[in-house]
């Protein structure tokens, strides 16, 4: 688990840790928002934090709701702001973990569209391209610590006309 603590240590402000949890795997960014709600000083410091990560990811993360009961607009702010720079660098942000009330709401409201949304996180890691590795073989690998290889779908090498 990586603490993200120096480049945000201004001590007036929100840390990162009463925010969210962060982790890298594969490459890609997974921040587990702490709950149980995000109100709109959380939300525009939570904005700054992944604003200031997405260029170090190229702009891939996953953004774990599941502890998060209610929040504000300046939360969907902070999300849609955080998705389209990570589309602009060539990636995505993809939520998971969004209660059933929550999901509806972006529907209803249209925000749906503009976000990735993903039921659990191994389809937010398959959205964003990381290879799908069976939960058992990580565990094994940590384990023992050796490198685990990835079955990539095949794609056949298409001869030049």
């Amino acid at each position: 688990m990586l603490t993200l603590t120096e480049p945000f240590a201004e001590s007036s402000r929100l840390q990162p840790e009463s925010l969210f949890s962060y982790r890298r795997t594969s490459g890609i960014g997974i921040a587990a928002l702490r709950g149980p709600s995000i109100q709109p000083r959380q939300a525009e410091r939570l904005r700054e934090l992944l604003l200031d990560l997405i260029p170090v990811l190229n702009g891939r993360m996953v953004l774990d709701a599941s502890k998060i009961e209610s929040f504000s607009c300046a939360f969907l702010r902070a999300v849609c702001d955080a998705t389209e720079r990570c589309r602009f660098v060539g990636g995505d942000l993809v939520i998971t973990g969004l209660s059933e009330q929550a999901k509806k709401l972006l529907r209803k409201t249209g925000l749906s569209d503009r976000l990735t949304l993903a039921t659990g996180q191994p389809e937010a890691m398959a959205a964003l391209g990381a290879p799908m590795i069976a939960p058992w073989r990580l565990t094994i690998a940590r384990i023992l610590d050796i490198p685990v290889a990835s079955h990539q779908p095949f794609e056949p090498v298409r001869a030049a006309a």
